[in-house]
């Protein structure tokens, strides 16, 4: 059985294995060089820039996978000039306290503050507090905030922001 499996199996596979190994050599000596693809337009202009049927500039790139990569990047900069950021028009600073003064308190005040839609200043949370009345002083400077509230596709809405009122003695 030694004798008979010695004859026909190992022939058979060392055919193999060399037939495996001179393709390989044979391929990677005589393969063209392939490089990047050729540039081309991203957008076919004939084409419509996306088809109803199949995406809608306000449903994500999910729903537009049928679509060219090209027209994917146009309809991802559709939706983005439609977002215009919120704009501070005026922001006051925050004012030293007397008690503060005399104690040499210094240091920073960070605030969380939702500028809501309708241009006013909504709730306003301390994320860091100053002693002796310089984060109720922050507080006051923050409501005075002016701006032009952030927009999506032309419709005002609200943001969470973080702002940094700091307090330094000279």
């Amino acid at each position: 059985m030694l004798d008979h499996f010695i004859k026909r199996i190992v022939p058979l596979a060392l055919a193999f294995t060399l037939s495996v190994l001179v393709t390989v050599a044979l391929q990677s000596f005589w393969s063209p060089e392939v490089g990047p693809a050729p540039l081309r337009s991203p957008i076919n202009p004939t084409q419509p820039k996306w088809p109803a049927e199949k995406c809608d500039p306000g449903s994500g790139t999910a729903a537009c996978s049928g679509l060219s990569y090209g027209a994917r990047e146009e309809i991802r900069s559709l939706k983005t000039s439609a977002i215009t950021p919120y704009r501070i028009t005026f922001q006051p600073r925050a004012l030293y306290t007397d008690a503060a003064r005399e104690n040499n308190i210094q240091g920073r005040v960070r605030l969380k503050i939702v500028l809501l839609a309708s241009g006013q200043v909504g709730a306003i949370t301390p994320v860091t507090e100053l002693p002796h009345g310089l984060t109720e002083q922050a507080i006051s400077a923050a409501r005075a905030i002016r701006f032009e509230p952030r927009t999506v596709k032309g419709v005002p809405v609200s943001v969470i922001v973080t702002r940094e009122y700091t307090f330094t003695i000279y």
